[in-house]
């Protein structure tokens, strides 16, 4: 770890490039199998794209036994792409796109990434607009426009661009109203993204690509398998101490009284809550998180 990171990244691509370079002495069928078992591994999608580059990139035959490798590629272009059947030009494409785009962040502290979980959690009135279930979706992000006002296009020959938010500019309305330079500070290039109460059978699903922006006005294609693992559920609890609201009270009850089977599944949230703020959601259908039982 005392090894300066320009040498680390050195020693690193040469042990790469004579790890691939070993391959031309294998026969056909067994690079095949190596790039196969890419496919098996527990890498990130990127990181299998790029290694296949640069065994093509070696020589000739390499080049062909990499292309070759349709299974692979497809793989990759359904975890990061999912539903989109891109070519492996089309795929490479779009991940260097992604990769320039995250590059220019810069990385989160730790404080900064606890203060936006905090911010996240009360920045509008979950209590209520949540249910009890937790099959709301909630995810985190790099952004290059963290903090910043979006601006539309003035006509169809513009671009729409962001603009820092700053004291007068007429936008200070909502309690979390914060200027770009405080929000930097705060919780550095974290944005956070909510939505609404899903039915039981959706829950999280499958993870898609999240478009994010860029200040000049260009939309990136952020891989699937990078938001899902930023995706999670959440339910009304999420805002400030949920205890404080009586959310599981009658759950609780309805445990004592009936057992656990009567909460078990799906259920209507008026039979296990009669919490005040959740009047809206008593017809919701929902599945209690396992801690509550």
């Amino acid at each position: 770890l005392d090894v300066p990171h320009t040498a680390r990244a050195y020693d690193t691509s040469v042990f790469m490039s004579m790890a691939i370079h070993s391959l031309i002495d294998l026969p056909s069928d067994a690079i095949q199998r190596v790039i196969l078992a890419l496919s098996e591994i527990e890498i990130p999608a990127l990181i299998t794209a790029r290694t296949l580059s640069a065994i093509e990139a070696v020589c000739k035959r390499l080049r062909c036994d990499a292309v070759a490798a349709d299974a692979v590629w497809s793989l990759l272009a359904e975890a990061c792409y999912p539903g989109e059947s891109l070519t492996r030009s089309q795929l490479c494409a779009h991940l260097k796109k992604w990769q320039e785009y995250a590059a220019a962040v810069e990385l989160p502290t730790v404080e900064q990434m606890v203060q936006v979980v905090a911010r996240s959690a009360t920045a509008h009135s979950y209590y209520k607009h949540l249910n009890v279930g937790r099959n709301a979706r909630f995810s985190f992000h790099l952004s290059q426009v963290a903090g910043m006002r979006y601006m539309p296009a003035r006509d169809e020959h513009t671009k729409f661009s962001f603009v820092d938010y700053v004291r007068g500019d007429g936008t200070e309305f909502h309690y979390t109203w914060t200027p770009t330079e405080t929000y930097r500070k705060r919780f550095g290039f974290l944005v956070y993204c909510d939505g609404c109460p899903s039915r039981p059978s959706a829950m999280l699903g499958k993870a898609q690509p999240i478009k994010v922006r860029s200040k000049d006005g260009d939309d990136v294609a952020m891989p699937a398998y990078v938001a899902g693992d930023a995706t999670t559920l959440c339910s009304a609890a999420v805002h400030g101490d949920g205890r404080e609201h009586g959310y599981y009270t009658k759950a609780c009850q309805v445990l004592i009284s009936r057992g656990r089977e009567a909460l078990e599944g799906v259920v209507r949230e008026g039979d296990v809550c009669d919490a005040d703020l959740q009047f809206r959601h008593y017809d919701d259908e929902v599945i209690l998180p396992p801690e509550v039982l």
